[in-house]
């Protein structure tokens, strides 16, 4: 999926009305304000509300067990890279550089898989 200027897209997983894992895209509005002055207004978005920040390695050849997620969480992916299997087979893999809300509450969840040779590196904000 491509950004416009003034959104940023990035993939979720979620719960859906069953309890289904899924996948699916959602996109973030920008605008452009004085951020950081006196540097020139740059794109941001609004303020999302957050609880905590943790950081996470999981070794390669690491597959876990089918799971939801604790709570609703933007994963940040800083090296290697990590597979997320849907409860219906669906997959998406996150590698370095890129970002995915998992909002997998409920329902049997996703197994997660380092696909990379290195391990996976990330940091996971929780979001309330």
């Amino acid at each position: 999926m491509a950004d416009s200027p003034l959104s940023i897209t990035m993939p979720r997983m979620y719960s859906d009305e069953f309890g289904e894992c899924r996948f699916d895209w959602v996109e973030t509005s920008l605008s452009m304000k004085e951020y950081a002055p006196p540097a020139p207004p740059v794109a941001v978005s609004g303020a999302m509300a957050v609880s905590s920040c943790v950081f996470m390695r999981i070794p390669p050849t690491f597959m876990g067990d089918q799971h939801p997620t604790p709570r609703k969480q933007l994963i940040v992916c800083l090296a290697g890279a990590v597979r997320f299997v849907s409860s219906n087979g669906a997959s998406h893999v996150l590698n370095a550089g890129q970002a995915l809300i998992d909002a997998n509450t409920a329902g049997p969840g996703h197994t997660t898989e380092v696909v990379s040779d290195v391990p996976f590196e990330g940091f996971l904000i929780a979001l309330e």
